[in-house]
């Protein structure tokens, strides 16, 4: 997009003719790497593309055509945080972006929902149990932010300062 207008700067281009699905791009802030699902091989899993290079590589092995997993970069670019299912339970991880070794951020957990600006891997994310929970994902450490008794609370997102998160609740 240019900058000044808010207009596209070149023509749209197809990433993902390969036959199946590709849902859920999500760009870091700086465009590259691209994070996406796609239903290549009969189930979806986690891919990411580099936007300057044209490669692109598979992140996660799901072989469970019912489960869809959910990856999302860094602001920077150098993480992607993704979910896989794990014993009838969805986990969440940590990878670097360019490889090297996942972490386990939680398990019996929501998908990542937005990344918290800084230097730390930190996820935003929705949990339930007694009650209805947005939370952070500081690697393997969960921290409350708010929780209902009654009503879910969905699609938590940070401001780019990392100073306000916004959610939607839905009456059940």
């Amino acid at each position: 997009l240019d900058e000044r207008t808010g207009l596209p700067s070149g023509d749209p281009r197809e990433l993902g003719n390969n036959g199946a699905s590709n849902p859920d791009p999500a760009l870091s802030m700086d465009g590259s790497p691209l994070v996406y699902s796609s239903g290549r091989g009969g189930a979806d899993n986690v891919w990411v593309r580099d936007m300057g290079k044209g490669a692109e590589w598979q992140v996660t092995d799901n072989k469970n055509p019912e489960f869809h997993p959910v990856g999302v970069p860094s602001p920077t670019g150098e993480w992607v945080a993704y979910s896989v299912l794990e014993n009838n339970r969805t986990s969440v991880y940590f990878q670097p972006v360019r490889g090297g070794e996942r972490q386990l951020g939680c398990q019996a957990c929501s998908p990542p929902a937005d990344w918290i600006p800084g230097t730390v891997p930190r996820l935003l994310l929705t949990r339930q149990g007694a009650n209805y929970y947005v939370d952070i994902l500081d690697l393997n450490v969960i921290r409350t932010l708010t929780q209902h008794k009654r009503y879910p609370l969905l699609n938590p997102s940070i401001s780019a300062d990392g100073q306000r998160v916004a959610f939607s609740s839905k009456a059940s």
